[in-house]
């Protein structure tokens, strides 16, 4: 059936039809775990659109899979109780009765399975077929948690990976395996943690920095393993369990994929196995064309066929099976219309599309916190999207503005000899510094008779941020020609950059003023109260405007076209910083389907790449678009 899936309306009709199953199989979802029940219930609500259309896909394809197969419910409550011990009903662990301790805040702990968590068990332990007379085994050989930074998922693969070793096949053999060394370290590690808390004077098993296995004269032969990419390709595996951990970090260089070797070799040796399963835990990347994005593309696709699936199960009153039935995915992500960079920033319930942990194992201000950094520092972007949002970043940058491309546009004219009384007017893109960088000020200013631009800058950084720069000889010899200005002491006073815009105002007529909106209320303030002493609407005059992809892309693609025209169509101060600041400038492209371009720091650790003025440039540039937008649809 052929759709437009990628809408809200499709989103609707998955919630319409997942709240009547799921209240129609209260029963089997009960039977199984009463928090089965309430995560079903909870998906289907959505209250406050905290679930993405693949989760409530997926929640579809759980209900039909538990309906369509035998159920063994015994080894789905096996496993919690493995999880978690037994827990009395006001919420209290039973002390003695088993289960793991996790790590905590206070100390190792006894946790309970948070409901999403029951599902997962449920989905992997519950499904059995039968293959033959008395061989029952179970349906689900593939399970994929595409799960954010901090919300369990490398904790849920070790803890498969102990449930196997105690109880999956007598000499099952489970590898750990992920993109590096260091990662598949971890996984193994917390593997073997949860075993040598069931045998802590190892009388029992053997446990070694690469190995755990049972000691001779034990019932059971099953032991584990770490794998990574890259080392010695092994041959004779005769895996059980294969835990691959962040598979989204792996790549193809030049058609290989060292990780996806490791992958092939694992699940090629499990033919043998009953009941074989391979457990990918991972979050997103940057390796946009690397083989987890492909499996992930794939995925989705089968999951909307779930669609379909349901429709029929609700007309027909029976539960169908599907020939990728084999597979279970928990895909937690932002839904296709959150991905623009504002929501993404400041939208919780998307967090929540991406977290269910948020308040429970993550501390509820976390991910504010993290946005502050990305405010401060927006490098770090990149990071926050990948790791605790799951959005797949690209990294495609490509040469921009080059250094001589704009000194032969440079000429000695400052903004000071400019006058409105012979047809100009500015517009002004500032860029705020909270004392440890630069704070930019650009004008971007027209002439109405001749249709010409000019650009001209001033930049303040505070004596404390100069003498730690790395950079500090060079900034200093700016500031002894007059090009940099400096604000005493550590923190930028506010009024400098606008005291100038007052003395600039003279002779100069200003049409807008465009800032971004963090870091900005101080100066911000004192701006609008000039505007608005000057007898001007603030909200007209002094515009926010962030620094997104969508936001810079009509003004980068402006500038582009007039500085490459013939003749140029604008020209710039002679302040040598304007072609350093666009020498450390790269085009980034945005990795959301709609190819908008911004500026970045070329080297993005580096405190002595700027690019503020660049940026700041570009909201001025922005600013004229409003107003001439304005004036000409009046």
């Amino acid at each position: 059936m052929e759709k437009e899936y990628k809408n809200k309306e499709v989103k609707a009709h998955a919630l319409e039809l997942l709240a009547v199953l799921a209240d129609g199989n209260r029963e089997t979802t009960d039977r199984i775990d009463s928090r089965l029940t309430e995560y079903m219930a909870d998906v289907a609500l959505n209250d406050g659109d905290t679930h993405n259309l693949y989760e409530v896909l997926g929640c579809l394809k759980l209900l039909r899979v538990l309906r369509a197969y035998e159920l063994d419910v015994f080894r789905v409550r096996r496993a919690i109780l493995l999880y978690e011990g037994e827990w009395r009903d006001d919420g209290t662990y039973i002390e003695g009765s088993g289960g793991f301790l996790f790590s905590g805040l206070l100390g190792r702990q006894h946790y309970r399975l948070r409901p999403f968590q029951v599902a997962v068990l449920a989905a992997i332990y519950a499904p059995h077929r039968e293959v033959a007379a008395d061989d029952m085994r179970r349906v689900v050989t593939d399970a994929v948690l595409f799960m954010t930074r901090k919300s369990g998922k490398t904790m849920m693969g070790a803890f498969i990976g102990a449930e196997h070793f105690f109880f999956g096949d007598d000499n099952a053999e489970i590898y750990c395996a992920a993109n590096s060394q260091d990662q598949s370290k971890i996984l193994f590690n917390t593997f073997k943690e949860l075993i040598r808390q069931k045998d802590p004077k190892t009388q029992r098993t053997r446990l070694t920095a690469t190995e755990v296995n049972w000691k001779p004269g034990m019932m059971r032969t099953a032991r584990a393993a770490a794998l990574s990419a890259g080392g010695k390709r092994k041959d004779g595996l005769f895996p059980q369990l294969g835990l691959f951990d962040e598979y989204g970090s792996a790549d193809f260089v030049k058609g290989h994929s060292d990780m996806l070797d490791v992958v092939n070799v694992v699940q090629s040796g499990m033919g043998p196995r009953r009941e074989p399963l391979s457990v990918f835990t991972t979050t997103a990347g940057y390796a946009v064309n690397g083989p987890f994005y492909l499996k992930l593309e794939g995925i989705k696709k089968a999951l909307l066929g779930e669609l379909d699936a349901a429709e029929q199960w609700v007309q027909s009153g029976a539960a169908a099976r599907r020939d990728d039935d084999w597979q279970y995915s928990l895909v937690l992500e932002p839904d296709e219309w959150d991905r623009d960079e504002d929501t993404l920033l400041t939208c919780p319930n998307v967090w929540r599309k991406s977290n269910p942990m948020i308040g429970v194992s993550v501390q509820s201000d976390f991910y504010e916190q993290q946005v502050r950094k990305v405010r401060l520092d927006p490098n770090e972007k990149k990071e926050f999207m990948t790791k605790l949002l799951n959005v797949f970043q690209q990294d495609t940058v490509e040469e921009w503005l080059t250094p001589e491309q704009i000194r032969p546009l440079q000429e000695p004219v400052r903004i000071d000899d400019l006058d409105s009384r012979d047809g100009w007017v500015a517009f002004c893109g500032l860029d705020f510094s909270l004392g440890d960088d630069l704070h930019a000020s650009s004008y971007l200013c027209y002439n109405r008779e001749t249709g010409r631009f000019f650009a001209d800058m001033d930049g303040w950084m505070t004596e404390a941020a100069i003498r730690s720069s790395s950079i500090r000889t060079l900034l200093e010899r700016w500031v002894d020609q007059g090009w940099l200005m400096v604000s005493p002491g550590e923190t930028l006073q506010p009024s400098l950059p606008i005291d100038r815009i007052i003395q600039l105002s003279e002779r100069m007529t200003f049409m807008q003023f465009g800032y971004d909106p963090y870091k900005a209320k101080d100066p911000i303030n004192v701006l609008s109260a000039w505007v608005l002493g000057e007898g001007a609407d603030p909200k007209q005059m002094v515009v926010p405007m962030r620094q997104t992809f969508a936001a810079y892309n009509p003004a980068v693609l402006e500038m582009d076209y007039m500085v490459r025209s013939n003749p140029p169509m604008i020209t710039f101060s002679n302040n040598p910083m304007w072609a350093w600041e666009f020498g450390n400038c790269v085009l980034a492209t945005s990795n959301d389907g709609m190819e908008n371009h911004k500026p970045l720091k070329r080297n993005a650790g580096s405190d002595g790449c700027k690019v503020d003025h660049v940026q700041a440039l570009l909201t001025a540039l922005n600013c004229y678009d409003n107003v001439q937008g304005t004036v000409q649809s009046s």
